[in-house]
């Protein structure tokens, strides 16, 4: 074995292409309208008692990179919590609310509805021995 092949199997293994961050940050806000949707849908689908077809597949994947992380997750919130703020306001009760009560509301649907039950969230972190 030359020289050539011995440092190809090497390197092989170790050169992933890095992601790029300008490109990861402009698709997040589309990745991020697609996971309210599908989280919606995961939740119609359960109260159908799983009658429906299963979406496993992101058309648009994921975020790659921290940043495109942070926009797809800030978009997958707000493509659920503006339509359900602005719903609040015209529920009778909560229309005579304050706008921190029907924000607290929103976002207490929007994190049920627009996100998947098993995702990982801060919770996740904090262990107790």
């Amino acid at each position: 074995m030359d020289e050539s092949e011995n440092k190809d199997l090497f390197t092989n293994d170790l050169t992933e292409e890095e992601p790029n961050m300008f490109l990861d940050v402009v698709q997040a806000p589309f990745r991020g309208i697609e996971g309210a949707l599908h989280g919606a849908y995961n939740l119609a689908d359960m109260i159908a008692f799983d009658v429906l077809p299963d979406w496993d597949t992101r058309f648009l994947g994921t975020s790659k990179t921290t940043a495109g992380s942070f926009v797809e997750g800030a978009a997958q919130f707000a493509a659920g919590f503006v339509p359900i703020f602005g719903a609040a306001g015209k529920i009778g009760s909560l229309a005579k609310a304050g706008t921190v009560t029907r924000g607290v509301v929103a976002g207490a649907v929007t994190d049920f509805a627009a996100f998947k039950g098993q995702e990982d969230r801060l919770s996740n972190l904090i262990t107790i021995p």
